[in-house]
């Protein structure tokens, strides 16, 4: 397991199996989330630098050494990420944007302009399902042209998951 600490600017590992904690590496200012790379090899942090007069950014960490590989920066303040084998996608809070990121060349290569105060992301197929915290709305984003729906839903949506 991979928590990210928000107030001490480190994620810690813990050996779920038999509940010990294994490491805590420090990263960027204010990480927001934190996950594991579909290979198993990196862990994806969001450093949000959220308050700070700075554009926020993904820390990519080896496994195997626990050492950050790089950092790319994205836009004002990214509060989540959704990652799969090639694309990682963030959720900039701070300007209404979401930051396409190649995983495999380490940089970030679109952003999506989609307004509002973006929070969850997640990825199903060819679209991009992000909550509008300002707007109290799903956003439908195809990935490929872009296009943008959206789904009146209400209530600050922070968070989503998949099952």
């Amino acid at each position: 397991m991979v928590v990210a600490s928000i107030e001490n600017d480190s994620i810690t590992l813990i050996d779920c199996e038999d509940d010990k904690f294994v490491k805590e590496v420090r990263v960027g200012a204010y990480p927001t989330k934190a996950i594991f790379s579909v290979d198993g090899n990196y862990i994806y942090v969001c450093e949000s630098n959220i308050g700070l007069d700075c554009r926020g950014s993904l820390a990519i960490i080896s496994l195997k050494n626990f050492e950050i590989l790089t950092r790319i920066k994205l836009g004002n303040s990214p509060v989540d990420i959704y990652c799969d084998s090639r694309f990682c996608y963030a959720s900039n809070f701070g300007d209404g944007s979401i930051s396409v990121i190649d995983i495999i060349n380490f940089r970030e290569i679109s952003v999506i302009r989609i307004g509002g105060m973006p929070r969850g992301i997640i990825r199903i197929g060819s679209k991009l399902y992000v909550g509008d915290n300002y707007n109290n709305s799903l956003m439908e984003i195809d990935v490929k042209s872009q296009n943008k729906k959206v789904i009146p839903i209400g209530g600050e949506p922070t968070g989503m998951t998949l099952d």
